[in-house]
């Protein structure tokens, strides 16, 4: 529908990927995975769900729009970037369909900000916390397979002076 894409819920992945891995579970292969975008009356188009992916990395997580809609909403806007990361990460993980090129961008728009990374901290440290182990758990299961030494030492960094934040501040 138009007021949700399949990054916003952890209802998608649970179907779509809960199927594919059963399928890939007893068949040895990964299924051909397909979206069906019903959201315009008489004009319903089906898609790849990689390519469905994309889009909505493309036209949402890495929209300045939504990242300035969601700062407006404090704790609870960063959340909600680690919990688009982790539906994200849960695709890949039951479908195998989330290309580098997703992770690669999501992590130079938000890791790379200075202002979203000082939001994050500020608003919620536990989430940018989530967030920068999330990653790193996508690395070392290869589902991000060209993140570069750099990208792993910054989340590592991350991690530490955000542990140290949260304990320090004992929020």
């Amino acid at each position: 529908n138009r007021e949700h894409d399949i990054l916003d819920s952890d209802d998608y992945y649970q179907f779509q990927g809960g199927i594919t891995s059963a399928i890939k579970k007893l068949s040895g292969s990964y299924p051909e995975i397909y979206h069906g975008d019903l959201s315009k009356f008489k004009n319903s188009k089906i898609s790849k769900l990689s390519k469905e992916i994309e889009k909505v990395v493309h036209s949402r997580v890495l929209n300045p729009k939504w990242i300035n809609g969601m700062k407006k909403n404090g704790y609870k806007g960063v959340f909600e970037f680690s919990a688009t990361l982790d539906y994200l990460y849960a695709y890949d993980a039951t479908t195998n369909l989330v290309s580098n090129w997703c992770y690669e961008n999501i992590y130079n728009c938000w890791m790379n900000d200075k202002v979203l990374i000082k939001f994050f901290r500020i608003n919620n440290p536990w989430a940018l916390k989530d967030i920068a182990e999330r990653f790193l758990e996508i690395i070392n299961r290869k589902m991000w397979s060209n993140a570069s030494d750099e990208k792993i030492q910054n989340l590592r960094l991350i991690i530490c002076d955000t542990e140290s934040l949260i304990e320090k501040e004992k929020f």
